[in-house]
């Protein structure tokens, strides 16, 4: 795991890690199991490379799909998503909150003198 494979889900680093051990197990690098005899004129093996064109889209379906399962929930429990505050929304929402919790403090303490007079 390094800073660039932050964004490569389970599945993807389960295979890279099973490529890896498949090949240290059998002796052979990378380049000896893969190598083409003109890199720029010989064509790619189709079976080499149809995992990683289809990968991208799979990819995106999960996450679609993951996406309208967690919104399918929230649907049905009534639930708003929570919009990131700024700092100054918050410290603004504090003071106003604060500022209507002393009105009406306020008001109550003046209701109670007026009771006693």
């Amino acid at each position: 795991m390094d800073s660039k494979s932050n964004s490569l889900g389970i599945d993807s680093l389960n295979a890279l890690q099973n490529v890896k051990s498949t090949l240290k197990v059998k002796g052979v690098s990378s380049i000896e199991c893969f190598k083409r005899e003109d890199i720029l004129f010989t064509p790619v093996v189709n079976g080499l490379t149809a995992r990683m064109r289809t990968a991208g889209g799979e990819r995106k379906r999960l996450l679609q799909l993951k996406r309208m399962e967690t919104k399918a929930v929230s649907d049905k429990l009534d639930f708003e998503e929570r919009k990131v505050m700024t700092k100054r929304a918050a410290h603004d929402m504090a003071a106003e909150n604060a500022r209507q919790q002393s009105e009406d403090h306020e008001a109550t303490v003046a209701k109670r003198m007026k009771c006693v007079e």
